[in-house]
């Protein structure tokens, strides 16, 4: 059987974090018993997740991204990576004087990326009580 029209992003990401109504899991839990391709997209992000949440003091948006923030002398930096589609992961840093990221085709070139990239931004740095904290609306940064 040929199928036509796959769960979207969007619909993967609630199954993975348990945020779809009950009707539109088991439309999903139907799909994936009958969709190989779909039931491999959705190994891939629990796979991220469990990468993730295994890392200290991240904190998990969706399964398709995580955050984390380190307050610094220049202000607040957040990093991210953003699952970006099928086609590989943004990971990028924004602040005050701050915005500017790459795109990377795995999950380990992005975290590498801005694990690197942070320490030679800020190579004097030490985590306080205030970093980590994800709670502050992108627009205050």
């Amino acid at each position: 059987m040929e199928i036509k029209r796959h769960l979207s992003e969007d619909v993967l990401d609630g199954y993975v974090m348990r945020t779809l109504t009950g009707t539109a899991t088991l439309r999903s839990e139907s799909h994936l018993l009958i969709c190989e391709a779909c039931r491999h997209r959705l190994e891939e992000m629990e796979q991220f997740l469990i990468a993730v949440r295994a890392a200290p003091r991240t904190r998990v948006t969706s399964a398709r991204s995580y955050r984390f923030s380190h307050e610094t002398d220049d202000g607040l930096i957040v990093s991210e990576v953003t699952r970006f589609g099928t086609k590989g992961w943004t990971a990028r840093h924004w602040g005050p004087q701050l915005n500017g990221g790459r795109t990377t085709k795995t999950l380990k070139e992005a975290t590498a990326y801005l694990v690197e990239s942070f320490h030679q931004m800020f190579p004097e740095h030490v985590c306080t009580e205030r970093c980590w904290n994800d709670e502050i609306p992108r627009d205050q940064v």
